[in-house]
């Protein structure tokens, strides 16, 4: 059980992290061209949760990633 623990964790930092990247890569780019914060933040969330159904338990990790980045921006 110790391991999956571990290993789930290393999947919701990497979610975690291309999350960041991608509001990061969102934010850089022409206003006019981009998705409100909040609005990017929900299609990521989306994005990520879709692909998370096929990894037990993970759900929770992305859900609180997403929380946390919901809190900060």
């Amino acid at each position: 059980m110790h391991t999956n623990s571990l290993a789930e964790r290393k999947i919701s930092i990497n979610i975690t992290h291309e999350a960041q990247g991608r509001i990061q890569n969102i934010t850089s780019q022409p206003t006019d061209t981009t998705l409100e914060r909040n609005e990017a933040l929900q299609w990521l969330r989306q994005a990520a949760t879709s692909y998370v159904v096929f990894i037990p338990r993970a759900k929770g990790y992305v859900d609180s990633a997403f929380n946390d980045l919901d809190a900060i921006y």
